[in-house]
């Protein structure tokens, strides 16, 4: 069975015609509700960052102490990685100094890493599940990032080559 339809329209009236059609179109995608989306967020909705589910378990809470010991230990390794750094550009350096430096960076770097790990393995299940995250752990998550990546040019350039 074959069905053909033929539709005939003279070209006067057919440019108006589409012209009107595409100015209807955005009245179409007008939200139905009138209440405009917030421009800032209340406390409540800041304090789930994404997930959709209750989480299974209560995601553990480290102390502020915490914080700042990670951050005081952060702050040590680069320390101590910039002057492996300024070593390594002199023109003659103490190979074995080099690497106890970068070897102590990663010391300090898996030691910060150690005390958060609790969050950031309640984060994975979280995200395996659609949980619910609260904020904080993305606050976790961002001192994560500062840490690995001081430990990783640590790591990298501890290597011998």
């Amino acid at each position: 069975m074959i069905v053909i339809v033929v539709l005939a329209t003279t070209g006067k009236d057919d440019k108006p015609a589409r012209a009107q059609e595409s100015v209807q179109q955005p009245n179409v995608a007008v939200k139905a509700s009138a209440k405009p989306e917030p421009t800032t967020w209340s406390s409540a909705e800041r304090a789930i960052v994404s997930g959709s589910k209750k989480p299974g378990r209560a995601c553990p809470t480290l102390p502020a102490s915490t914080f700042r010991d990670c951050n005081v230990l952060l702050d040590e390794a680069k320390g101590l990685f910039n002057e492996a750094e300024l070593m390594r550009r002199k023109e003659h350096h103490d190979k074995a100094a080099y690497f106890q430096l970068l070897h102590t960076c990663k010391a300090k770097c898996d030691s910060a890493l150690e005390e958060i790990q609790p969050v950031l393995m309640w984060q994975e299940e979280a995200i395996l599940h659609d949980w619910e995250t609260p904020r904080y752990v993305d606050k976790v998550a961002r001192l994560f990032q500062k840490i690995n990546d001081v430990r990783t040019k640590a790591f990298k350039n501890s290597r011998g080559r």
